[in-house]
């Protein structure tokens, strides 16, 4: 039996209503209680030069949505930014080759953002392990690379929304990599249930977006990108939301937020 075109559309006022609701709700949740403190470690970080920060995503895209405004920063500030990325993303759609183009795009990506390098280890997607080949090949990167500050996906408190396995994998392997490797200052988890840092990307923010917009092949569908962009506006742009008056208050019209851990 076929639904009329208005009861149709109400289901998906209804089913948007209820996303902008959902992700509202939880994105006031992984906010900093203190935001004026948590925008101070932000602008710490902007400070540092000439070391080498490493970011460890799993998929072409991860970068760039949650921390290309970071990364940008921090290259344009002198430091060598190299990314990691752990599959090529190939079932992200459909189409053939969907994995070299997808690479491409992260590469087009990479480039507007200023990245120095972007390394695919291309494993499975939507299959990644946590596995001693992994981890050996993260632990040689940074060998390589020399890096003193990480990002990577925060699995210990994880982001309320858009879960993802390989993400977790992407963040469990650094972590044991990191066990072989003494010379790291400090990590920044992002995708964090807990955030402790407001790292501001207001003047980039725009830049942003024309990097995200480079991942041509992520918005065929209308209805993915409804979905896959609508939640992090509200982690990109404060001002969206209705806790955006903690934000304007200190100054941030979008932020990349993460929690910071430090080995020093």
């Amino acid at each position: 039996m076929f639904i009329s075109l208005a009861a149709f559309g109400l289901i998906v006022t209804l089913l948007l209503t209820f996303v902008v609701a959902y992700v509202s709700y939880y994105g006031r949740l992984a906010r900093p209680s203190n935001p004026a403190a948590a925008k101070k470690i932000g602008d710490e970080l902007k400070k540092i030069k000439g070391t080498t920060v490493m970011m460890v995503g799993a998929h072409p895209d991860d970068a760039d949505w949650y921390t290309g405004g970071t990364l940008s920063t921090l290259h344009k500030n002198g430091n060598k930014v190299i990314v990691v990325v752990a599959t090529s993303g190939e079932k992200g759609g459909n189409g053939d080759g969907l994995a070299k183009i997808r690479e491409k795009e992260q590469l087009a990506a990479g480039k507007i953002l200023g990245y120095d390098e972007v390394v695919f280890l291309r494993y499975k997607d939507r299959g990644l392990e946590v596995n001693n080949d992994f981890v050996k090949r993260l632990q040689n990167l940074m060998n390589k690379h020399n890096p003193t500050v990480i990002l990577t996906f925060d699995t210990e408190k994880e982001g309320y929304i858009y879960r993802h396995s390989d993400h977790r994998a992407a963040g469990e392997a650094t972590l044991k990599a990191l066990k072989g490797y003494p010379h790291i200052d400090d990590i920044y988890f992002f995708h964090s249930a807990k955030a402790t840092v407001i790292f501001d990307i207001s003047a980039l923010n725009d830049l942003k977006t024309k990097a995200l917009d480079a991942h041509k092949s992520q918005r065929n569908s209308r209805f993915r990108r409804i979905f896959r962009y609508l939640p992090a506006r509200f982690f990109r742009r404060p001002s969206n939301d209705r806790g955006a008056q903690t934000y304007k208050n200190i100054g941030v019209e979008a932020a990349e937020l993460f929690r910071k851990e430090s080995f020093k």
